[in-house]
Formats: C-alpha cells, sequence, structure tokens
C-alpha cells in the first residue's frame, strides 16, 4: 500500500510542480517571476515541516486525515484563480486574456504590453522540435537542465529526508530524533524562504554554487 501510495505521489506531484512553475512564471511580472517561481519550493519546505512536526506523534489514519484536510482547504481557492492569460490568448480569447492581465498588474498599460508581446510571439513561425535540437544552444542547454536535474536526485537528499529520523538514531545524537528532524526541516524552511529575496539579486548561479559548497562541507564532515 505504501509503494502504490508513493507512486501516486510522484506522479501527482510531478505534474502539480510541472503545472505550478508553469502558471507562476505565465502570471507574474518579469520583476518578480524569479521570485514567485520559488513559492513552489517554499511550500514544500513548510509541508516538509509539518510532516516532521506531526508524523512521529500521530497514527496513519490520523496523519492522512490531517493533510487531506489541508490539500481540502488550500485546494477550493484553485478553483476561482483566473485561466493563464498566455493559454487564453493562444485559445483566441485575447479579451478574456486583457481583463487576466489588467487583474493581476492593475494596470491596462502594463496589460497592453504584455498583449503585444503575445502577439510578437505568436507570428513567429511554429519551431519544428527535430531542427531545433540540432541547434548547438539549445542542445548544451538541454544537457546543462538534464544534469543539473539528475544531479539534484543523485545527491541523495529524497532518501535522506525520507529516512530522516532513522538516519538520526543511527547517529546517537544527545537530540532526540523527532526534534532535530523538526530544526532541520525549519533551516531548510527558512533557505528557502531566504531564496526569494536573494534569486533575482545575486542571479541563479551564485545561489547554485554556494548551495553546492555547503552541501559538500557536510557531506565531507559526516564522511
Amino acid at each position: 500500500m505504501l509503494i502504490v501510495a508513493r507512486l501516486l505521489f510522484g506522479l501527482s506531484d510531478s505534474f502539480i510542480l510541472t503545472s505550478v512553475s508553469v502558471y507562476t512564471s505565465e502570471i507574474a511580472t518579469k520583476n518578480t517571476r524569479g521570485a514567485s517561481c520559488t513559492l513552489v519550493q517554499i511550500f514544500s519546505s513548510l509541508g516538509i515541516v509539518l510532516t516532521l512536526s506531526a508524523g512521529p506523534f500521530l497514527s496513519y489514519k490520523v496523519f492522512n486525515m490531517m493533510f487531506a484536510v489541508i490539500i481540502v482547504v488550500t485546494g477550493i481557492p484553485i478553483l476561482l484563480l483566473p485561466e493563464s492569460p498566455y493559454f487564453l490568448y493562444n485559445k483566441g480569447q485575447e479579451k478574456d486574456a486583457i481583463n487576466v492581465l489588467k487583474f493581476l498588474h492593475g494596470s491596462e498599460q502594463l496589460a497592453m504590453q504584455e498583449i503585444e508581446e503575445y502577439t510578437l510571439s505568436s507570428k513567429q513561425e511554429k519551431v519544428n522540435k527535430i531542427l531545433i535540437l540540432k541547434n548547438p544552444t539549445v542542445r548544451k542547454s538541454l544537457v546543462i537542465s538534464v544534469i543539473f536535474s539528475i544531479g539534484c536526485q543523485m545527491v541523495g537528499y529524497n532518501a535522506v529526508s525520507y529516512y530522516l529520523q532513522t538516519i538520526l538514531i543511527s547517529t546517537h545524537t544527545s537530540i532526540m530524533p523527532e526534534i532535530a528532524s523538526v530544526i532541520i526541516g525549519v533551516i531548510q524552511f527558512v533557505s528557502s524562504f531566504l531564496t526569494m529575496f536573494t534569486t533575482d539579486r545575486f542571479g541563479r548561479k551564485i545561489i547554485l554554487i554556494t548551495s553546492l559548497i555547503g552541501m559538500t562541507i557536510g557531506l565531507v564532515r559526516a564522511w
């Protein structure tokens, strides 16, 4: 049952992360796009903190009921969200797209500027996916993205996160494993929250390098 649940969670989580990131990038302004996209990780970290705080003290049934309520409560406002203006424009609903942009940006001028960008983008020729892969720049960008994606999984973050309390028990730390795991979750949440304010100021590369250096130091000390 746990394996099936993990499979369903993995599939739904992939859809959610992809759709939320696309939706956020399409409704956010250029100046806030980077910071807005970090909200996915911030709330993911918050969920981890709640899990680590409540999980050790609740049964499976109560734990699942608690998160089912959270999902329902947080899911209801999604029904009231406007459709992506870029999606509406591509479907020929330009008037609806303008209304959504005016609601989001609070300015008709900014809305019309966005529509002009949509128009310029739609006038470009349809991209042949096979031909575009022959472009060295595209291939290089794709390879870098794939390497980063694989690296994010190969560092073992998910394994450590799922078995965090078991790992802490084996270390014989003086702090209760339940408390230590919550502290680690809070640190991750704070780090994710700070990224929202630093991603557009310092750039992505600096943040990535700093994070990798910190992870390397931690792993070396543990080893």
